[in-house]
């Protein structure tokens, strides 16, 4: 059996668990504050992170716009001096096509003035080289003599004389003769008695006689030859223009040209590609250089300057 003591110290430690005893109420509380005072706690941290990383973003975006303003100027900078370039390259594109027109034009008048320091030259080809003998002169007045009606105005040679250095290889084909007359109107005469005479003869020899023209100009007249062919297939008559153009009569009406294009199209006929290009004789300074507009034009023009430098007497100018 137990004793007052023992009985009042149970009662005592029964009392004190009762009041250690939380209610469900209390532990709800309890959590409550636990939680609120977490979120506090989580909340200030964040907080202060979030501070934290904000300013260094802002730093960071400062050096960025920073950056990007530097870039922006730079990229201005860059737009003005295109722009400038591209003023300048308009300017000087002006000025190149400008000097481009003069160039074309002084080398048409070039041609022009040749042309006409050959107008009382002619050429005469196929006559036999050394047949001549000593007198090229007399052998040419006699040719010219008996080309020529009774009664024609006396020809006056000036000088006569074979073109371009002599021939080593006897095969080679005979050298023209360049013929200087005193007189255009008995030059012209000559011409048109050679066009219609039947058959040319200087002797024995098979000759033909044509008026001396700048390299320039034959070069020219050669990228008409699918012109000229389709007249003469059509026995259509035509006649070069001076310093340089056809004219012809199609479909009973007169047509003057200097431009291949315009010429085949008038006659329907289609054109190699590289001759149309090559053969446009109407730029804006009225005319046009080949040896200019292709590089084939070139390569026949520096020919033609490398055969003037062997033959001294190539300018035609007699």
């Amino acid at each position: 059996m137990q004793g007052p003591r023992e009985d009042t110290a149970a009662a005592l430690n029964i009392q004190t668990a009762a009041a250690m005893a939380l209610t469900k109420s209390d532990l709800v509380e309890l959590l409550s504050i636990f939680k609120t005072e977490l979120r506090s706690e989580l909340k200030m941290d964040l907080s202060a992170e979030f501070q934290t990383f904000r300013t260094e973003m802002n730093e960071k975006l400062a050096g960025l716009r920073a950056d990007v303003d530097s870039v922006g100027a730079r990229v201005l900078e860059s737009e003005d001096l295109v722009q400038g370039l591209e003023s300048r390259s308009i300017q000087h594109a002006r000025e190149l096509q400008e000097l481009r027109d003069q160039m074309e034009l002084t080398l048409l008048k070039t041609e022009d003035l040749e042309n006409r320091s050959r107008r009382d030259n002619l050429r005469v080809r196929g006559l036999k080289e050394e047949v001549e003998g000593p007198d090229i002169t007399a052998t040419m007045l006699s040719f010219f003599g008996s080309l020529l009606p009774p009664g024609h105005p006396e020809i006056q040679v000036v000088r006569a004389h074979r073109v371009g250095p002599h021939r080593r290889d006897p095969r080679a084909p005979p050298r023209d003769i360049l013929v200087k007359l005193l007189d255009s109107r008995v030059k012209d005469l000559i011409l048109k008695s050679a066009r219609e005479a039947d058959g040319l003869k200087c002797g024995e020899y098979d000759c033909s006689v044509f008026q001396d023209l700048s390299s320039a100009t034959l070069m020219r007249r050669n990228a008409f030859r699918p012109i000229t062919a389709k007249l003469s297939a059509e026995n259509i008559r035509y006649r070069w223009l001076f310093p340089f153009g056809i004219a012809f009569e199609f479909q009973n009406k007169p047509y003057q040209t200097s431009n291949l294009n315009k010429a085949a199209k008038i006659l329907g006929i289609t054109l190699e590609e590289d001759k149309a290009e090559s053969s446009n004789a109407e730029p804006s300074a009225g005319g046009s250089a080949p040896w200019l507009n292709n590089r084939a034009g070139w390569r026949f023009q520096r020919g033609k300057t490398r055969r003037a430098r062997r033959s001294p007497d190539k300018t035609g100018d007699l």
